[in-house]
């Protein structure tokens, strides 16, 4: 156990855990957030995988993984993936709600902070999971890839032919910054083109 806790100290400065700023964060909602369960309830709320609550009056639940987190009510729901430059996704249930311009903007605003909240623990989650080089690129930027495929300054994408460097990837859980793929579809040489690096 001791060795999980060290490993996961390794990575709070590049990934801070949620509870890190979550006091401050959660204060500037006031009286207007109240969480009335979660699960497992001996942890802190924002620590739960499920949390139900209300927020600006509205009932709402959050719940997360590693893969993703989503915050939902009234027929919708707000999901943010994994990579840290995701952007939320809003999708329609069904029932009452024929939009989700009919929503309250404040609530909507509001529930989207909380989510993001709630987001910076999957990022901490997934970067202790990890070797410490994947999150926390050397003095000459290289980055160690997570599943194993070496060690590079330069990484390039499967999907969109994208080049980043160690930094940019480590600091995005090595999801491509412009088209969102996977650390699979992520590797230092782009051989599909048939190029191959200069030594």
């Amino acid at each position: 156990m001791e060795g999980l806790e060290s490993s996961f100290r390794d990575h709070e400065e590049a990934f801070p855990a949620a509870d890190a700023g979550q006091n401050s964060d959660l204060s500037a909602f006031g009286n207007r957030l109240v969480f009335t369960r979660w699960e497992p309830d001996h942890v802190k709320p924002m620590e739960a995988d499920e949390i139900h609550g209300e927020l600006n009056g509205y009932a709402f639940y959050l719940v997360g993984d590693e893969f993703s987190v989503s915050i939902g009510s009234q027929g919708w729901e707000i999901e943010l993936d994994q990579a840290p430059s995701a952007k939320p996704k809003v999708r329609r249930l069904g029932g009452r709600v024929k939009s989700v311009e009919a929503l309250d903007p404040e609530f909507f605003e509001h529930a989207t902070q909380l989510l993001t909240i709630r987001a910076r623990r999957m990022h901490a989650q997934v970067a202790s999971d990890w070797p410490r080089r994947s999150t926390m690129p050397d003095k000459q930027g290289r980055a160690q890839h997570p599943l194993g495929n070496g060690l590079s300054a330069q990484w390039h994408c499967l999907h969109c032919d994208g080049a980043h460097d160690g930094r940019t990837m480590a600091r995005n859980l090595w999801h491509c910054p412009d088209c969102g793929a996977t650390p699979i579809d992520i590797f230092p040489e782009p051989f599909w083109n048939g190029l191959k690096k200069s030594a």
